[in-house]
């Protein structure tokens, strides 16, 4: 149970980290240095918050949070979309392994939610907004 939280914390990244690579855009872990990028996604992960339902059964938590980072472009103006389209095609159930790489259960999708927050400032070609993703857990000690 001590290693839950780093399990899951790992399965999520890596996830995340395939889906970024595969569209070819920066992803980065909330509070790690990153550099300037007009082009970015941010993983955010709350929990997991695990609660024993009964002797040695767990309910498991997680809500996965991607904000999104581009830059507005009168050339591609459909490249927010496709971003959206992207991170949320990737809020799926997704498989969680132990430390030797055994499968351990799966993190299954409850809702996903997608918020746009548009132009962030009036000065500013940024627009933004996240992806929200809550996960579930139900297993055995």
């Amino acid at each position: 149970m001590n290693n839950w939280p780093r399990w899951i914390l790992i399965a999520l990244t890596k996830h995340f980290q395939t889906m970024a690579d595969d569209y070819e855009i920066a992803l980065f872990i909330e509070e790690t240095n990153y550099e300037k990028h007009t082009k970015y996604l941010e993983f955010r992960m709350l929990g997991p918050q695990i609660r024993e339902v009964s002797h040695n059964y767990y309910h498991i938590n997680v809500e996965v949070n991607i904000l999104w980072s581009i830059n507005m472009n009168d050339d591609d103006f459909h490249e927010q979309r496709r971003i959206v389209g992207t991170v949320l095609k990737a809020m799926d159930d997704i498989c969680v392994y132990d430390d030797e790489d055994v499968y351990w259960n799966t993190l299954t999708l409850l809702r996903k939610q997608n918020n746009d927050f548009g132009q962030i400032e009036a000065d500013s070609q940024i627009i933004q907004g996240t992806i929200e993703g809550f996960f579930e857990i139900k297993t055995g000690g």
